[in-house]
């Protein structure tokens, strides 16, 4: 019995050794045990915290990089506008008309760009692609579509008797048909208009993305549309001079919404980045309490368990030798 005990006595130190913690929580600790379990699961919720949260980050990470990228080719777009807006070189038109092509067809890749196989500018519609696949094609082809019923309205027979005043005034109409939420959401976007949150703390909830609905993208994308369709030679010089105004004015604006989206996002990670502080102060207060609470002598384990190790081998020795003992030696 006394060995069964000493053996029992010994895996339970072993187990403190190597643990540091009481090696039964509820005989040790008796009427703490339910505090102990409170704060441990209050540790496993800071974890999971800080596991989202670090998901989140990368989220706002690499929406920053697209949005940059995004603003970058818009405002290459807005550069060749003014460059070759007063240009009467076909040549070096259609140059410009190529460059601005490949600029907005990097903005719509960027905009459809993906993170864990989640669209970062869908809004909460993460699993569907923002740009539509069709949109710059229909864009192209409702502007056109508008400028000929235009013409047809006010009696214009050609592109060349087109003036600079009505040409304004046949962007202003398109402008506003094209960023309404009816056009843009039919033909251009699948975006939705609510952002994805995240909660951060056990009370803080941020917005973690924007979506490609946002007025700073239905204009970015009008303006090189608009410039795209119209700064040709087609047009004479004082109507182009129009679409160079109105593009680069809504090139403006939409470079510098993207601008104020990044700095939406960028408010948003330093919260994260607050809140990533919070919680693993949190977390090491109370993993420092559990310690005290849980923890062991580690020296006094260390002793016991020296101490029984010494018991056991005195047991086995003692055994081995009335093990020996025969009657034989005594006849």
């Amino acid at each position: 019995m006394t060995m069964s005990q000493t053996q029992k006595d010994l895996v339970v130190a072993q187990a403190e050794s190597v643990s540091g913690k009481h090696y039964d929580m509820g005989v040790s600790l008796g009427a703490k045990t339910a505090q102990s379990l409170d704060l441990n699961r209050e540790v496993d919720r800071l974890k999971a915290l800080g596991i989202s949260n670090s998901l989140v980050t990368t989220r706002l990470g690499s929406s920053q990089a697209a949005l940059k990228d995004m603003a970058a080719s818009g405002q290459e777009i807005l550069n060749t506008v003014l460059a070759f807006g007063g240009n009467e070189d076909a040549q070096s038109l259609s140059t410009s008309k190529t460059s601005i092509q490949n600029y907005l067809n990097s903005i719509v890749e960027k905009a459809n760009f993906s993170n864990n196989g989640e669209y970062l500018f869908a809004g909460i519609n993460t699993d569907v692609k923002p740009i539509k696949d069709t949109a710059l094609s229909s864009s192209s082809t409702f502007l056109q579509n508008e400028l000929t019923n235009f013409m047809t309205a006010n009696g214009i027979a050609t592109k060349a008797d087109i003036t600079q005043s009505q040409m304004a005034t046949f962007l202003s109409q398109a402008e506003a048909t094209f960023t309404s939420d009816a056009y843009w959401k039919a033909n251009v976007s699948n975006a939705s208009d609510t952002n994805t949150q995240s909660r951060i703390t056990q009370g803080e909830v941020v917005q973690t993305s924007v979506n490609t609905n946002d007025q700073a993208m239905r204009k970015l994308v009008f303006g090189s549309i608009v410039a795209l369709e119209f700064m040709d030679t087609s047009l004479p010089p004082a109507a182009r001079s129009a679409v160079q105004t109105v593009s680069q004015d809504k090139l403006y604006q939409g470079v510098n919404g993207i601008t104020a989206m990044q700095g939406k996002l960028g408010l948003s990670e330093e919260r994260v980045k607050n809140a990533n502080t919070s919680l693993e102060s949190q977390q090491a207060i109370i993993t420092k309490y559990l310690g005290d609470l849980e923890g062991v002598d580690t020296v006094e384990v260390a002793s016991r368990v020296k101490n029984l190790l010494s018991l056991v081998d005195a047991s086995y020795t003692l055994t081995a030798r009335i093990q020996q003992l025969s009657l034989v030696n005594f006849l």
